[in-house]
């Protein structure tokens, strides 16, 4: 239960980046609706938040979870309290990846906005 708090960390930074790579990127203050209907809604039901990946998904739906950053925070979630997995570095690899992939991103999309 101890890990459970870095790995939301972890989380929470990629997140975190995302938002500031999208207020680089959008023109006005309307448009973050539309990214969050399109963009960070629809992640959530396969990414095994209310229920678990297998149950009832399709098999593309359930493929395409694997590389949903909140499914991978799930699982390691789950994993953390109640034992870890064979999957558990692929988890934290994708983690880690969207999240350094995202402050990169963030940094780009700021740059633009930036006033030298």
């Amino acid at each position: 239960m101890l890990l459970v708090p870095v790995i939301g960390v972890i989380t929470g930074f990629g997140f975190a980046a995302f938002g500031v790579m999208l207020s680089g990127l959008v023109e006005s203050i309307d448009a973050f609706s539309y990214v969050n209907s399109a963009v960070l809604t629809p992640p959530v039901p396969p990414g095994g938040v209310v229920l678990s990946r297998s149950t009832g998904l399709p098999e593309w739906a359930q493929v395409a979870a694997w590389f949903n950053p909140l499914y991978s925070c799930v699982e390691l979630v789950r994993h953390a309290s109640f034992g870890f997995g064979t999957d558990d570095l692929a988890h934290l690899g994708i983690l880690l990846g969207f999240a350094v992939v995202m402050w990169r991103l963030a940094i780009r999309a700021m740059a633009s906005k930036l006033i030298d």
